[in-house]
């Protein structure tokens, strides 16, 4: 009797798969959204927005991250101008973005962004907190969904 208790419990101790990578869901064909910072940018003079004018274009805006001197990509959905809220850093830090024109340093915005991939393998969440435009003026559009208007004097 013994013996068939000893080789059940060697076959159960034998027959456990300790390979994690083989848990790991395939996140091949997965294409993950990126929250987005969309900023209307508006003239502090006449309550215009700067492209619907004609006053900025998106091929004169640069957006830089100074952490890193990378450029940022960005778009223009509707005369708003998104840009991509992701880290570009690894773990936990204060990211600042200089959006400027060929001329000049328009304005700068820091967030702070810690990724999460304990809740989301395939797409790992980015936390996005404590957004400042330092002394430039906004107007909070929606704070969930990263939306403000800038008034700019130009």
């Amino acid at each position: 009797m013994r013996f068939f208790i000893l080789l059940a419990l060697s076959l159960s101790v034998l027959s456990c798969n300790n390979n994690d990578d083989q848990n790991l869901p395939d996140c091949s064909l997965v294409d993950c959204a990126i929250n987005d910072l969309n900023l209307e940018l508006i003239s502090a003079s006449s309550g215009e927005n700067l492209f619907e004018n004609g006053t900025l274009t998106e091929e004169e805006l640069t957006i830089t991250i100074i952490e890193t001197s990378d450029e940022v990509p960005l778009m223009l959905y509707q005369d708003i101008l998104n840009i991509p809220l992701a880290s570009y850093v690894d773990g936990p830090s204060q990211i600042t973005y200089q959006i400027s024109t060929n001329e000049e340093l328009l304005f700068e915005v820091s967030f702070y962004s810690e990724p999460d991939t304990a809740t989301n393998v395939c797409c790992p969440n980015t936390l996005i907190e404590n957004i400042s435009f330092g002394d430039t003026t906004i107007e909070v559009v929606n704070e969930a969904l990263f939306s403000y208007k800038v008034f700019l004097d130009l």
